[in-house]
This record gives C-alpha cells, sequence and structure tokens, in this order.
C-alpha cells in the first residue's frame, strides 16, 4: 500500500510536536491522511522514531469529553532543538591573525602649529604669566602624544610652523587699544618671547632627534606704512631665536622674510603656510574668502602644495575648501577681542599637531586645548525665536 511514509528533518521535528499534544480524533486523521493502515501503525511508527506523548496529553485510546489542558515546555524542547540545528549550520567566521606592523619604512614626521601667542596682549584672562604657563602645557600635551604615536610608528623629527603673530605690535589704535598692551615690543622679544621660545625648542630637541623651525610673519608684527612690509617682528623673533640657538645641531631654521608664505616639504609632503590675514572676510566670516584664495593660490603658486596651514583668525578649525584640506591654527589668546568683534566668536585657545607619513600624508591629526574649555548654556526664553 502506498504511503506510510513519515516526514523528514524539520519537518519531523514539527510531526514529533503535534504527536506530543494533539487529541485522538486528530491523530486518527492524521494517520489517514499519511495513509497508514490504522492509527496504532502510525502510532508505532512515531514511537519507534522517538516520538512521545505529553504528560498532559489526552490518552490515546480514550475520547477526552472537553478539550485537554496543552502545556508549552514540549513545545519550546523542539523549538530549542530546531534552533541548536540551525545555529550549528551557519558558517563559522574565519578570525584572521593580525598583520605585524613595520617599522622604519613606516616613520612619521609631527608637525606643530604654533601661531598668534600675543605675549604683550592683555585681557581679562591673559597676560605674560599666562603665556608661559600656556607655553608649557603646549610642550607637555605635544610630547605626551608623541610618546604614544611611537608605540606604534617610528617618530624622530618634529617640525614646528611658525604661523605669524608671535608677539604683539604697539600701533594702537589700530593692532591694540593702549590698556590692552601690556608690555612694549622690545620686551615683549628680548624678556618674554625669545627666551620662553628658546627654552620650549631646547626642551623639544632633547625629545627628537631634530627639530624644524619653519617661519612666516604675521600682521601684527608689521610696524607700519612708514617701514618696509619685509621688516616684521616674526621675522625679527625667528632670527633671534636662529642666532640664539646657533650651537645646537639638531635645531634647523626656516625664516622667510621676504614673501608672505611658504612652502614646506614634510615626509614627501608638500605644505603651504601663511598667516591668514591675505584672506577676505565676508560678513565677518572668513570661510568663502578662505575657499576662493586656497584654490586660485593651488594655481598660481608656482611651488606645488598639497595641504594648508594658516592662524590669524584666532579660531581654530579643519576645512577642505575646494577639496584642498586646510588646518586652520587657534590662539594662546583668552577674552580676545579680535574674535570677538570681528566673528563674533570666542576665541579658540588651542594650537593643531598632527603626524604625516609618507604613504598617506596626514594619518592623525590632535587639537592641543591650552585652557579649560568653558560650557556651553543655550537658554532660549520661551516665545523667542532667533
Amino acid at each position: 500500500m502506498p504511503g506510510r511514509k513519515l516526514p523528514e528533518g524539520e519537518e519531523f521535528e514539527q510531526e514529533k510536536l503535534f504527536y506530543s499534544l494533539a487529541p485522538f480524533e486528530e491523530i486518527t486523521s492524521r494517520a489517514k491522511e499519511l495513509k497508514f493502515k490504522s492509527t496504532d501503525s502510525y502510532i508505532r511508527r512515531m514511537e519507534a522514531n522517538g516520538a512521545r506523548r505529553d504528560a498532559d496529553a489526552p490518552t490515546l485510546y480514550s475520547r477526552p469529553r472537553t478539550t485537554p489542558r496543552v502545556t508549552t515546555s514540549a513545545a519550546i524542547n523542539v523549538i530549542e532543538a530546531l534552533i541548536d540545528r540551525r545555529l550549528s549550520s551557519l558558517p563559522q567566521p574565519r578570525v584572521r591573525a593580525p598583520t605585524a606592523l613595520r617599522s622604519e619604512a613606516d616613520e612619521e614626521v609631527q608637525v606643530l602649529l604654533l601661531s598668534d601667542l600675543h605675549p604683550g596682549l592683555r585681557t581679562p584672562s591673559y597676560n605674560v604669566s599666562i603665556f608661559k604657563d600656556r607655553l608649557d602645557v603646549l610642550r607637555q600635551k605635544t610630547i605626551r602624544l608623541c610618546k604614544m604615536h611611537r608605540k606604534i610608528r617610528p617618530i624622530r623629527k618634529l617640525a614646528i610652523f611658525f604661523l605669524g603673530d608671535l608677539a604683539e605690535g604697539e600701533r594702537v589704535g589700530q593692532q591694540v587699544s593702549l590698556e590692552e598692551l601690556e608690555i612694549t615690543v622690545i620686551h615683549q622679544i628680548f624678556d618674554v618671547c625669545a627666551p620662553a621660545l628658546a627654552d620650549f625648542l631646547v626642551s623639544m630637541a632633547a625629545n627628537y632627534d631634530e627639530v624644524d623651525c619653519y617661519f612666516v610673519y604675521g600682521n601684527h608684527g608689521n610696524l607700519g606704512k612708514m617701514f618696509a612690509t619685509t621688516t616684521n617682528l616674526d621675522t625679527i623673533i625667528g632670527k633671534v631665536l636662529e642666532y640664539k640657538l646657533a650651537g645646537h645641531n639638531s635645531i634647523h631654521f626656516n625664516v622667510e622674510s621676504e614673501r608672505f608664505y611658504q612652502t614646506v616639504d614634510v615626509n614627501n609632503w608638500r605644505f603651504l603656510l601663511f598667516h591668514g590675514d591675505q584672506i577676505p572676510s565676508h560678513l565677518g566670516i572668513p570661510f568663502y574668502g578662505i575657499d576662493r584664495r586656497t584654490l586660485r593660490w593651488s594655481i598660481s603658486i608656482k611651488e606645488n602644495w598639497d595641504i594648508g596651514c594658516c592662524g590669524h583668525f584666532h579660531s581654530s578649525n579643519y576645512l577642505e575648501p575646494s577639496g584642498i584640506p586646510l588646518f586652520m591654527n587657534g590662539t594662546f589668546v583668552t577674552d580676545d577681542p579680535y574674535a570677538l568683534q570681528k566673528m563674533g566668536l570666542g576665541s579658540s585657545c588651542s594650537q593643531w599637531t598632527f603626524f604625516v607619513s609618507q604613504e598617506w600624508g596626514v594619518t592623525a591629526s590632535y587639537l592641543i586645548y591650552l585652557a579649560a574649555q568653558p560650557r556651553l548654556n543655550y537658554q532660549i526664553p520661551l516665545g523667542e525665536t532667533d
């Protein structure tokens, strides 16, 4: 007689669940559906294949007068068996051994942007003493980041981009107000800035094999219309440091005194250094001007360059105007009247540092904060909109 065949695989698990809980009438109907000779034949075949009746199921050979109570324990067992079977059939992921780090071929160079120091400027939260403290904070954090990265890549060289405004000019009414000028230029250069930066560079040289210093001049070092454009306090500070540290063979200087910019090669990547006062602002915002000017410079400046670096705006940022990466540096000054009046923003008391790989360019960048950042607490009264 054809038929009399039980389902297989997962369908048999469902058959076992049905058999364990179904009343007698449904067992009989199922035996006929599978074309068994009798209900007993179906029962014997199920029992022989491991099926068992649940303890609370109705007795097979007595018709239940009421609907039996069905428990879920048997159903849970069957479901767990199905889940285990499915999970065991899934492909197991292959765990690959980590690739060993290459060493000397991946040497990186650390770059530090240093700009907008204004050591002669006095604000409610900035003066000469605080300038020295923040310079020390910058030194400690720069070295700490270097040591952290040395765990994965060799770092022997430090390149410092001096991007201008290393001193505060004396052009009262144009660059600074009289009450904001704490000390005059002669004291800024020889009593504060040059000694502090010299100690800073010597300390850096103790942690790197080579320290390369590149200078461009800013607008606050400009002495005015009666002087040559190239006669700039930033250039003077760069030359003073070069002469003062002439005996340190690991510290090198490149002071640009003619052009407002210079291009620098770091690990086969070219950087354009400029202060930023050449960028026009629109409604107090420089970003559109940066986009237009960097795009034009990428064509008009004869030397090829890949990444731009500037200061001036006292607001740190990273931009990619027209696809060209640009690091905009912050300042040492807090409660800065320039950033508030010119851009409507608080100054960013911070400086950039980043690491340059020969293969990938900038691999990691950090904004080093020199002072605690204020917490923003915007409260808009009900009924008011911007």
